[in-house]
């Protein structure tokens, strides 16, 4: 229906009619036409607010008048009288599950026996003794030596391992290296061989000895022989005097010497002289003897006349390509000699 346009001609009524809602002529009101809404718009736009508000669950509040400060609102489309069951519903926030963090099992280290030591200077050592051990699985006793106060197994700074036994029974031990001079600490540990080493068992007390000074080593001439004779009677009787063999004496000379210690010693050799001091002259010494054993310390001349003096001196000789006749050697064919004793002079009755 045009409601701007003329009426066409014929078309008006015959005489006057009454305008109703669903049609309306348009007036001009100062030159500005508009357009009026049909009555039923403002019913469809309200119908449609309901169906939304049911649709969607919306509460709808019109708010008419400024509400005073006695005022109480009211929610469209809820009982006054209930409590609102559009307030937003709460989620409440998941409580974290806590993590449990466990603690690994440590299993507490055995209970180390103990073993009891002493230790002592004994001469040039150190003695040490100790308490059996008494549990299981031995396997050694480890000996260690420290110059530190805390030995340890496995070895630490300053440790030594001195011994070893597997004898259980065996508790006592000389240390014959011990430093001279020296506070050395001790201890003694049992252990037993696993496969991933060994495990001490038993530990004993640390004990601390000091060692004494080292022994000097005794003042040896080596330039030099101490000669000593005895004259033996016809009726001596004495372990190796022969009896005389000429003259018809029966008197013998033993002569005795200290013993040589020094480096290439060979033999010993006994010159005797009638006439004064014997004088040894490599190549031609009358009267000369040689004992061959570097141990024996004594010879006897048996071959002495009575009313004659003699004179005795002993020399220690070395020379590697001399040979011996019956065990004598002539001391002419020594090509050095070590060492000189004093003279000695006998008279024979």
């Amino acid at each position: 229906m045009n409601f701007q346009g003329q009426d066409p001609e014929g078309s008006k009524p015959a005489g006057p009619r009454v305008e109703d809602d669903l049609e309306r002529p348009l007036r001009a009101v100062k030159a500005i036409s508009h357009r009026r809404l049909p009555a039923a718009l403002p019913f469809a736009i309200a119908g449609i607010l309901v169906v939304s508000s049911v649709a969607f669950g919306a509460t709808v509040v019109r708010n008419l008048v400024t509400p005073t400060s006695s005022a109480t609102p009211v929610v469209v489309g809820d009982d006054p009288t209930d409590a609102p069951t559009d307030a937003p519903t709460l989620v409440p926030t998941p409580t974290p599950t806590p993590v449990v963090t466990v603690a690994p099992v440590v299993t507490p280290a055995p209970t180390l026996g103990t073993l009891t030591l002493t230790g002592a200077i004994s001469g040039q050592k150190v003695a040490l003794a100790w308490s059996r051990y008494q549990g299981d699985n031995f396997g050694y006793y480890k000996i260690i030596r420290s110059v530190e106060a805390t030995p340890t197994w496995p070895l630490g700074a300053g440790d030594t391992l001195v011994a070893a036994t597997t004898d259980i029974e065996t508790v006592s031990w000389a240390d014959p290296s011990a430093p001279r001079s020296k506070t050395l600490f001790y201890a003694v540990f049992a252990v037993t061989a696993e496969d991933t080493g060994y495990q001490v068992l038993a530990a004993s007390n640390v004990v601390s000895v000091t060692t004494p000074a080292p022994t000097p080593a005794p003042t040896v001439n080596c330039t030099s022989l101490s000669l000593k004779a005895v004259l033996q009677s016809p009726t001596a009787s004495t372990g190796g005097v022969l009896p005389a063999n000429n003259g018809g004496s029966g008197y013998s000379i033993k002569l005795s010497w200290s013993k040589y210690r020094c480096s290439n010693f060979q033999w010993y050799g006994v010159q005797m002289s009638q006439s004064g001091t014997p004088v040894l002259k490599l190549g031609d010494i009358p009267n000369a003897y040689y004992v061959d054993n570097i141990n024996a310390l004594s010879w006897t001349d048996t071959e002495v006349q009575s009313g004659q003096t003699y004179y005795f001196r002993a020399y220690a000789f070395t020379e590697a390509s001399l040979g011996a006749t019956d065990g004598v050697r002539p001391a002419c064919y020594a090509t050095t000699i070590l060492a000189i004793s004093n003279v000695v002079k006998v008279v024979v009755p």
